[in-house]
């Protein structure tokens, strides 16, 4: 069992969801078989919390705090994590004022105590950065390195967000020849381990030192790069983080020179049909706008549409209206087990802290956004809307997943449907996208 424990945390770390699926669910069985199914319960969302962040993954580390709260009732020596888990959800819901508090409280412990310790200073100096206030980040990455040995910087899970942050922050004071130097040895160091999640993370930090000194062929050389690695993992919240970087390039550098021969774009620019993707955000724009149709029609329209350009055949759309999820559309019969589940995603979604109810079960790490039935899979994506800075869901949309390929569905399709299908009952969105 404890072998297959540090198996599911090393391929969770890896972004290997194949084989973090397997031997978490081995870890399971052991545990069951032992009589000793606390063991896995305890551990599981504690050991969840690191690779989450490295995801970039809100929702699943809001249930992991959910768990941990509530076992921290019985159990209060869990009490510390609960405390970490909840400033890093609140980083990756990119409220980094509220982070903050949590997060500080790592300050005033034992240095290197207990496990994690890190890894919170790494996240507390991301909250920082993110605020403009790089001579903190600095000053907490820096003191926290200092206590590590050569050593304990093998091991970038838990260590490698100091050193990246430690960069940025160099270069949000204007120490941009250090910050290259400092993240071009990482990746040198970490190039041949070939880690999707550790070597896209560093790329990422090089493009964005790139941009802050207007650096249009550099920043595409390590977008590229960045978008390659985390792409390659097939995690939903990273593919959606290189489409986000990636129009934050295309509006930074618009119009600053012509395209030349075979230049590539920042990010994708068509799905897996070839069609590209602002015609499909046109074509679900005119599908939404014509009011000459009846809404059920338009909803199936542009149900369709979508399908298409994911060439995936069954589906449902959901809209979030009066405190909970009406099924508006389909193409496929759907069971009502699947109909549940996403009222049940929706209404937790749109809770703005996080509750105590527990979405994951009672052991493991589950993918809140995945639900199997038998050989069926079904994988939901939210359709967001942002006001003044936060994201709010307005409905959900659901496909049918091959067992062999996951569901993938570009973000602007997904942010277009949303912006014609808002409607004025809103619910604040608990996922970072």
């Amino acid at each position: 069992m404890s072998a297959d424990q540090l198996r599911t945390a090393y391929f969770a770390n890896q972004g290997n969801l194949e084989l973090f699926e397997k031997h978490r669910e081995r870890a399971e069985l052991h545990a069951i078989r032992r009589g000793s199914a606390w063991q896995v319960e305890t551990w599981a969302p504690m050991a969840s919390i690191t690779p989450f962040l490295r995801i970039y993954d809100a929702m699943g580390l809001k249930q992991s705090l959910e768990q941990i709260q509530r076992l921290s009732k019985t159990i209060p020596s869990l009490g510390l994590g609960a405390t970490r888990a909840r400033g890093a959800y609140q980083l990756l819901r990119k409220r980094y004022k509220e982070a903050l508090p949590w997060l500080e409280e790592a300050l005033a412990e034992q240095p290197l105590a207990v496990v994690g310790w890190t890894r919170s200073l790494g996240a507390l100096a991301r909250g920082y950065n993110a605020l403009g206030e790089h001579e903190k980040a600095r000053d907490v990455c820096a003191r926290t390195l200092a206590q590590l040995t050569p050593a304990d910087l093998e091991f970038p899970a838990m260590n490698l967000g100091l050193q990246i942050e430690l960069a940025l922050a160099e270069a949000g004071l204007g120490q941009i020849q250090q910050a290259t130097e400092q993240l071009d040895r990482l990746i040198e160091k970490h190039a041949p381990n070939n880690g999707p999640l550790t070597l896209g993370a560093l790329y990422e930090a090089r493009a964005r030192v790139a941009l802050l000194t207007r650096d249009e062929e550099t920043c595409r050389k390590y977008f590229t790069e960045m978008d390659t690695h985390f792409r390659s993992s097939g995690i939903p919240s990273l593919v959606a983080r290189c489409e986000t970087f990636g129009r934050e390039l295309r509006r930074s550098f618009q119009g600053s020179r012509a395209p030349g021969p075979g230049d590539a774009e920042f990010g994708p620019t068509s799905d897996i049909n070839g069609h590209t993707i602002e015609q499909g955000v046109t074509q679900l724009e005119q599908a939404l706008s014509d009011v000459a149709v009846p809404p059920h029609e338009r909803y199936e329209r542009a149900l369709s549409l979508l399908a298409e350009h994911a060439n995936l055949p069954i589906g449902g759309l959901w809209l979030f209206q009066d405190g909970q999820g009406e099924l508006v559309a389909s193409s496929g019969d759907l069971p009502q087990e699947l109909t549940d589940w996403v009222q049940e995603r929706l209404i937790a979604a749109h809770g703005d802290d996080v509750t105590q109810t527990d979405f994951a079960g009672d052991a493991g790490i589950e993918d809140p956004n995945l639900l199997v039935m038998g050989v069926q899979r079904y994988r939901l994506f939210e359709l967001l809307t942002v006001s003044d800075g936060v994201d709010y869901v307005v409905g959900a949309v659901v496909f049918a997943e091959r067992l062999t390929q996951r569901c993938f569905i570009s973000g602007d399709l997904l942010r277009a449907m949303a912006a014609k299908l808002c409607v004025p009952t809103t619910a604040r969105l608990s996922l970072e996208s």
